[in-house]
């Protein structure tokens, strides 16, 4: 759940042992859906082609501070995770999975091989929204 405007989004943790850029890491996606309440979409609104943003890295720090709120948990079912995540290592310029694993070439959609501050992910959402970038 993310806020950037008066309208909530969604999104679901799809790995929390991940071997991230900063050590273990979580990888979330963020939809497309939004809401005026928490109440959860439907199912339907949170699979993979309805994503917002690639794949994205980030820690515990967006719920210890309140910008992420966890509003239900459902289990995992199959077509609701990418088959392969897949991030760009700018670093070393090369595609990886969310365990650093190499990977021959990108596969769409491809996240940033970084840890997300809420900063950064604020910034890729508003983008993504078309809405403008806070100070």
């Amino acid at each position: 759940m993310l806020m950037p405007d008066d309208l909530y989004l969604f999104g679901r943790i799809v790995a929390t042992n991940a071997a991230g850029p900063m050590g273990k890491g979580i990888v979330v996606y963020v939809f497309r859906a939004r809401s005026a309440t928490l109440a959860p979409p439907p199912r339907a609104e949170l699979v993979p082609d309805r994503l917002l943003l690639p794949p994205q890295f980030v820690n515990r720090y967006p719920w210890s501070q309140g910008y992420f709120a966890t509003v239900e948990h459902r289990p995992l079912l199959p077509g609701e995770v990418l088959p392969v995540h897949c991030f760009h290592e700018v670093i070393r310029d090369r595609y990886v999975d969310e365990n650093r694993a190499p990977m021959p070439g990108p596969v769409e959609p491809v996240g940033r091989f970084l840890l997300n501050s809420v900063r950064t992910l604020d910034d890729a959402v508003s983008e993504a929204l078309g809405i403008p970038l806070a100070p």
